[in-house]
């Protein structure tokens, strides 16, 4: 019975988890790390009942106030509150008790549902072993990636994040769509011929969310994830859990590759393009990172957060609210298991000291006499006890006449125990093993811009708008502003500040034209809103050329260069970067 209600109980249990965690997620704009730590929250306190059920007995003698009979505590407990019903029999005044009722059988029920419950474990696990069949079954024929575009965007993205272990590069059928999997050895899967279907700066981001998948351990995360379903496969609100636990993963994903890279309108192109792959796809095909696995729903859920650019809820708003609903959740949680729990069995009663009565007879003559009351029931009044003649002190192991008149040996008196030597005192001069020094991390260098140094502008250029945050012009609301922009003339010529390659020459959503330069593998420098470009990609540059003029391109407000320093992977302030000259003197 008691893992039939805890069965039934998950029903409800599990809908006020999901209402509750999808209001907080209404009300409150959670990032999709927060969204993870939410959900993972709800099916911890989903999961928790069947978890502590070993420990009901201790939680029932703690909480006794959340407990209530079961049918076989009822039915005693209304025979000793009613007492014993009396008929009388053959006129000799004896005492019959009527039989309690019993209670309703329900083993065949429990054990029918039992089975239907194990029959659903064993067929998760088997749909679970498919599974993993199918993805060995792809990666069997796949081939490694070659030399290209694709190993060496894996390479840029494995360097940004610092992987420990870089993740294996693999080719897999045209039909499939990108994704990634393994703990222990990671793998990135692509399709053939994914970079001649998507642009080149598209397929850098689709490598780039799926190694920050692999940065992020999900490979270990989304199995104990989906724990909840497959544990808990009849309940609708456990799935529920693991899709909104698979969107969160994605979201968090998201939201990683746009840190590093900025590309708001491109990655949501990207989302689009791959989410064209998935169409068709057969349904023993891996569930693909890229692949939108929340549906149509998740489609449109992340291009729309992609695009917003609105701030997440601080993180400690984020974790106060998920700490307050766990903290509310889990007593709730503790009462189901202390409900149904068996009582633990209670200490033996110590005997009574006070002598019983025994119970007068009923005599037949013509009336029927009173039952005399029993003391448990009736207190007798008061009286004195009669003298009792004292009792001379009884030897070892001789009877003891008490009050009770219960005879009890006594026992016979233990021997103290032998004192036990003192511990021996610890020297002052105890040897101690010496633990060796940890190394300190080598320090991370300053910003420098490298090579000779040159002014990226000359007067009368401006500054106009700093570093950090500020307010967009645009949108009136606080925004970072990741660079810094000088006013000037129309058609001005802006230098490169010291020698690099070009890696990018074209044009971008929201900042039109865009230069940028690598200044070294951890430096790189980019200038946007240009009217012309002097240089394409690939060019080497040194301090002094002309890579571009002055305009007032795509979101703009007049002529000016929007100007972004970037030292391994991260923006800095230009300003404050050694070697770097962004105006000149008269």
């Amino acid at each position: 019975m008691t893992i039939l209600f805890l069965a039934l109980a998950s029903f409800i249990w599990g809908g006020v988890l999901v209402g509750g965690a999808l209001a907080l997620q209404h009300l409150l704009n959670f990032s999709g790390n927060g969204r993870q730590l939410l959900w993972r929250t709800a099916g911890g306190l989903m999961l928790s009942p069947f978890l502590c059920l070993p420990a009901g007995g201790v939680l029932k003698s703690m909480l006794p106030v959340l407990t209530w009979p079961t049918p076989e505590s009822a039915t005693t407990t209304a025979i000793l509150t009613a007492g014993p019903a009396t008929e009388d029999i053959g006129g000799i005044g004896e005492l019959a008790t009527t039989p309690a009722a019993t209670p309703l059988d329900l083993t065949w029920l429990v054990a029918l549902l039992s089975v239907i419950v194990v029959a659903g474990w064993i067929w998760r696990m088997m749909a679970a072993r498919a599974a993993a069949k199918a993805l060995a079954n792809i990666v069997a024929v796949s081939k490694p990636a070659g030399i290209g575009a694709v190993r060496t965007s894996l390479g840029r993205w494995t360097a940004r994040l610092r992987l420990q272990r870089p993740p294996e590069l693999r080719i897999v059928d045209a039909a499939m769509t990108p994704f990634s999997f393994g703990g222990f050895k990671p793998v990135v899967c692509l399709p053939e011929g994914l970079e001649r279907r998507i642009s080149a700066e598209a397929l850098d981001l689709v490598i780039g969310h799926e190694c920050l998948h692999v940065a992020r351990g999900d490979g270990w995360w989304r199995p104990a994830e989906r724990a909840v379903a497959d544990l808990m496969w009849f309940n609708p609100f456990a799935w529920r859990i693991r899709a909104e636990l698979d969107l969160a993963r994605e979201l968090a994903c998201d939201e990683a590759v746009l840190e590093h890279s900025r590309l708001h309108h491109a990655y949501a192109r990207a989302l689009r393009d791959v989410a064209g792959l998935s169409v068709g796809l057969p349904i023993a095909a891996p569930a693909a990172a890229m692949s939108l696995a929340g549906g149509g729903r998740s489609l449109v859920l992340r291009m729309k957060r992609t695009l917003a650019h609105s701030k997440r809820r601080p993180a400690h708003a984020a974790l106060a609210s998920i700490a307050a609903f766990a903290v509310i959740g889990a007593p709730l949680a503790l009462a189901q298991v202390a409900i149904v729990a068996p009582t633990p069995p209670a200490p033996p009663a110590m005997p009574s000291a006070a002598p019983r009565a025994p119970a007068a007879p009923v005599v037949r003559s013509g009336v029927e006499a009173p039952i005399a009351p029993t003391p448990s029931v009736v207190p007798a009044p008061l009286a004195m006890p009669a003298p009792v003649p004292p009792t001379p002190p009884a030897s070892v192991g001789e009877p003891r006449e008490v009050y009770n008149r219960v005879a009890v040996t006594p026992e016979p008196p233990q021997p103290p125990p032998a004192p036990t030597a003192p511990p021996a005192p610890v020297s002052a001069v105890t040897p101690v093993t010496p633990v060796a020094p940890v190394a300190p991390l080598p320090p991370v260098p300053p910003a420098k811009m490298l090579g000779a140094p040159n002014a990226v502008l000359a007067p009368p250029a401006r500054l106009s708008s700093s570093y950090g945050e500020r307010v967009d012009p645009f949108s009136g609301k606080k925004a970072f502003h990741e660079g810094v922009d000088f006013a000037g003339a129309i058609g001005a010529p802006i230098h490169a500040p010291g020698p690099g390659s070009i890696t990018f020459a074209g044009e971008k959503p929201g900042t039109g034209k865009v230069v940028e330069i690598s200044i070294s593998a951890q430096q790189s420098i980019r200038f946007a809103h240009l009217q012309d470009i002097k240089v394409t990609v690939g060019d080497k540059v040194k301090a002094g050329d002309v890579i571009g003029t002055i305009g007032t391109d795509a979101n703009s407000t007049g002529p000016h260069v929007h100007i972004e320093v970037y030292q391994q992977g991260q923006p800095v302030d230009p300003q404050k970067v050694d070697g770097l000259i962004l105006l000149g003197k008269n």
